[in-house]
């Protein structure tokens, strides 16, 4: 594992800045780790993290997701190193320096132009040519003599058979089990729901004071029907939170039930007999007889 964790820094020492390896090696044997933590673990700025996590990425060598966080609004990358292709590039870096080394290796030195800034290097022909001036910036090319000892290329090439080699294994990477949070016990669970319930229960409070306020403010009857509905709907549902029972979403028959008592259905065989009812002279209609032969 340190054999491959060296050579994974070496590369990245080679073609990234030093900042970019202290980010490797946060994320290293991690998954989804928040950009937030490793600008603080390094003390950087978050916009330059970023920075250097989007060079990487570039190169596909490292993958993100994102999520929004609710408290504060804005989106947060988590990011985790892509091991698999990062070898894939490397091994592709060794197998292109072993061909050089092979066809360095006959020829036993080598004279060559280069330009001083790095853009080109010729042979005797090409840099004549090119009147020994790079065809880019126009600066004179400098001359280069390489030569190749067998002994030091024969010890080099070996030590990039064994790397290649190496990396042409099946990774075998034990990531750390993330750790998971404890379960809560009983008594803790306890605390969480009377904190919950003591909070919603707050919140009903200050429902209620204010449609109370609306309705001694309006003199409109329909306006004060619905607020009063209202109010007796948030009055049950707290009155169900403190009993520790969860309140449904449509709290009018409860509050239906609560207002009316029901009564009991007596069958027809225990319902007492009723007593005819007594007729009075008016609903009888004797005086409405009594009047037309009087005549008043």
């Amino acid at each position: 594992m340190q054999q491959l964790v060296d050579i994974l820094e070496d590369y990245l020492q080679r073609n990234f800045n030093e900042d970019t390896l202290k980010v490797f090696r946060q994320l290293w044997m991690k998954s989804n780790v928040s950009e937030f933590d490793i600008a603080e673990h390094l003390r950087l700025s978050i916009n330059y993290v970023r920075n250097l996590l989007y060079g990487l990425h570039a190169f596909n060598m490292v993958n993100s997701t994102r999520k929004k966080d609710r408290q504060k609004g804005w989106y947060i990358y988590y990011w985790t190193f892509n091991v698999k292709h990062a070898v894939g590039l490397i091994l592709q870096e060794k197998q292109q320096q072993l061909v050089a080394l092979k066809k360095s290796r006959g020829e036993e030195s080598k004279e060559r132009y280069a330009c001083p800034d790095g853009h080109v290097t010729f042979n005797a022909v090409r840099a004549l040519e090119h009147g020994f001036k790079c065809p880019e910036c126009e600066k004179l090319l400098v001359r280069q003599v390489t030569r190749f000892e067998p002994e030091v290329l024969q010890a080099r090439e070996e030590g990039l058979r064994r790397e290649i080699e190496f990396l042409q294994q099946p990774l075998l990477l034990q990531e750390k089990p993330e750790k998971k949070a404890p379960r809560p016990k009983a008594k803790q669970k306890k605390k969480i729901l009377v904190k919950k319930t003591s909070r919603k229960i707050k919140k009903l409070k200050k429902k209620i004071t204010r449609l109370q306020k609306k309705l001694t403010k309006t003199k409109k009857p329909r306006v004060q029907k619905k607020l009063l509905k209202k109010i007796r709907g948030l009055k049950v549902k707290k009155k169900i939170l403190k009993q520790g029972k969860k309140p449904s979403r449509n709290p009018l028959p409860k509050v239906r039930k609560m207002l009316k008592p029901q009564l009991k259905r007596v069958s027809p065989a225990q319902s007492p007999t009723k007593k005819p009812p007594v007729k009075d002279a008016q609903k009888s209609g004797l005086l409405s007889k009594l009047r037309k032969k009087v005549g008043f």
